[in-house]
């Protein structure tokens, strides 16, 4: 893997096929990260826009702290979200 190593997402959402879908991944990549079940993966990623980016004193936060499994289309819809991994499932076709 390239520079996106160094993500280290502590959740990951999308629906609960797309989990399915990229067990081995998420095992092997991100194993400690909280798998969350969302309604679709585009709510998944669309989830990342409403959450908060500042840390409790109010400066910015930017740890890549969450992800969503999703379609690469998504950041043609949402152009703040960027594709961290490509290949995501267990069978081509799915990306982070």
């Amino acid at each position: 893997m390239n520079r996106q190593a160094s993500y280290r997402q502590s959740e990951c959402g999308a629906n609960s096929q797309a989990l399915g879908q990229s067990f081995n991944f998420l095992s092997k990549y991100l194993p400690n990260a909280k798998r969350i079940p969302t309604d679709s993966t585009a709510a998944a990623a669309k989830s990342l826009l409403s959450m908060s980016r500042t840390n409790g004193d109010g400066s910015n936060r930017d740890d890549g702290v969450s992800a969503a499994i999703c379609s690469e289309s998504v950041v043609d819809i949402y152009p703040e979200l960027e594709v961290l991994y490509k290949g995501t499932q267990d069978r081509s076709g799915m990306l982070l």
